[in-house]
């Protein structure tokens, strides 16, 4: 099928709406400066815009390992109930004299190399009687208070109850860093659709022999020959395929000039609020609608430098791909009214494209998904349409979107925020596989294990087996980030938001772990005091 006019993706023609309405690498060096259970569950109120309860469906097991078996309440008889309660008392009222004994937290400079740390204790709760509901003794209040947790930004519930197990400033904002992943991933799986792919095309030109390559957001398209691999491992697109298409194409008519269509996405390519250092350190580009292998000037490398322009690489690389040079590229130029296309390739679904920005914590494809929807939902195709875009997909899926606000879809803005009381209601959906975010849980990095967790919670220090925390990493200057879900070592799942919000360094990230890891011990006898 001939498709003419520079259309949008997936119709014939598209006249652009310009109306404005982990540093997210997580596990990088210090620089200076699902199944659906079955069963009943109690929904929480807290969860829904409009009042209602609005419980998660019982949370699946995770997919690296496998599921710890989740407690089920049983009846307790009266005398026992009695003397449980006194017992919990009794202890309770020795933690409260006593108090509990906390590694001092230590200040380590930007660079330095700490010794390993000793995770914090948690005031534990005592071995649950067989029957018996878990005791509420197991306190954070320690923890959490101490100086490196700077201002402490924290909720978590029962999944599958969804009783409020701990609270600490959960309806305050704070910045997001990369946790923003978590509602651009929701966003896209639900306004862009899981099979959504994204194309790129080439058309005719005005000139005699001239083509114009058009982008529409493919940023994993890539530079590399057929049977190599770029860091975007599963990438389905290639300059070289789109190359081979308009020559065949062009069949005797020679081509003598490449020009370039980037028009999908207006506005700066750089957000105003991001760190230029970002670029420098590897981890972010400027964005624009057309360019390949994320930008790296190393294609294979998840961190590599960036470029400055990210169309005019690609189109080079593509000139290249076509025999010509640098010299034959003549700039930018809008597809003329019904001209042919010559050739056209498409990305991976949005199913697995929410891989790299979860696992890897790529801004990149977190930035093309959050403009995408924006784009689709009718907010505009610059950064200032992702707030209203991701704050109505917030909204439609049921979510209170108080304090929320998106300047951008990687995180990577200081200007960002969120409530650690909405990502918890947002993963309360993922976990229960409502609204199709399922398949959001399988690509969260596994502590020990995989993505910006893979060198985290190492058991034999954290007390945490493999695995046994899967969430979504986040860090920029002003925070330190980790929300999702924790398999704790008394079988019941939490989910949870945490941050430690204020100038951080390492040293703050390791008190932040510390918590997850105390929570993961104080399982269902978490107390809120």
């Amino acid at each position: 099928m001939m498709v003419t006019g520079g259309g949008r993706p997936g119709d014939v023609a598209w006249s652009a709406r310009h109306a404005d309405v982990d540093r997210s690498w997580d596990h990088r060096t210090v620089r200076q400066g699902g199944e659906q259970n079955t069963g009943q569950t109690r929904r929480p109120v807290t969860t829904r815009r409009d009042g209602r309860t609005n419980a998660a469906a019982a949370p699946p097991p995770w997919t690296v390992t496998d599921a710890r078996k989740r407690r089920e309440p049983r009846a307790v008889p009266v005398p026992l109930a009695i003397v449980v309660v006194l017992v919990g008392v009794l202890i309770a009222g020795a933690a409260f004299a006593g108090g509990s004994a906390f590694a001092a937290s230590t200040t380590v400079a930007a660079g330095e190399t700490s010794a390993p740390k000793a995770y914090d204790s948690a005031q534990l709760a005592p071995e649950r009687p067989p029957g018996a509901a878990p005791l509420r003794t197991c306190s954070l209040d320690e923890i959490t208070a101490q100086p490196g947790a700077l201002e402490f930004h924290g909720y978590a519930i029962d999944s599958q109850t969804g009783e409020v197990l701990f609270d600490r400033r959960a309806g305050s904002p704070n910045p997001t860093a990369s946790t923003m992943k978590l509602i651009t991933a929701a966003a896209a799986l639900t306004v862009l659709g899981p099979d959504y792919r994204i194309p790129t095309r080439v058309y005719a030109g005005e000139l005699q022999g001239e083509v114009i390559i058009v982008g529409y957001g493919d940023v994993t398209l890539t530079s590399l020959s057929p049977g190599q691999t770029s860091y975007y491992n599963g990438a389905t697109a290639y300059l070289s395929d789109l190359a081979n298409q308009t020559l065949e194409a062009r069949g005797d008519q020679a081509i003598r000039a490449v020009s370039y269509d980037d028009s999908f996405y207006d506005g700066d390519e750089w957000h105003q609020t991001w760190n230029e250092q970002d670029r420098l350190d590897g981890y972010m580009p400027p964005i624009s609608a057309l360019m390949v292998d994320g930008g790296r000037q190393g294609p294979q490398s998840l961190v590599s430098l960036r470029t400055e322009k990210p169309a005019e690489s690609a189109v080079t690389h593509f000139a290249e791909r076509l025999g010509l040079s640098a010299a034959d590229v003549l700039g930018t130029q809008r597809v003329p009214e019904g001209a042919p296309m010559l050739a056209e390739v498409w990305s991976q679904p949005v199913s697995e494209l929410i891989r790299y920005a979860l696992l890897d914590s790529d801004n990149v494809v977190a930035e093309t998904l959050a403009r995408l929807v924006a784009i689709e939902s009718g907010a505009g195709n610059t950064y200032n349409a992702i707030n209203p875009a991701l704050t109505q997909a917030v909204e439609n899926l049921g979510l209170d979107a108080a304090g929320f606000t998106a300047m951008d879809g990687s995180g990577l803005s200081r200007d960002n925020r969120v409530t650690a009381r909405l990502e918890v209601a947002l993963l309360q959906l993922v976990g229960g596989d409502e609204f199709g975010l399922g398949r959001i849980l399988d690509d969260l990095p596994a502590s020990g294990i995989s993505g910006t967790l893979n060198t985290r919670f190492d058991p034999a220090s954290s007390g945490v087996p493999a695995a046994s925390i899967r969430a979504k990493t986040g860090w920029i200057d002003e925070v330190y980030g980790l929300a999702g879900f924790i398999d704790s070592a008394d079988g019941t799942r939490i989910t949870f938001a945490y941050y430690v919000a204020g100038p951080v360094q390492i040293s703050n990230r390791d008190v932040l772990d510390s918590i997850a890891a105390a929570t993961y011990r104080c399982g269902g006898g978490l107390a809120d005091w």
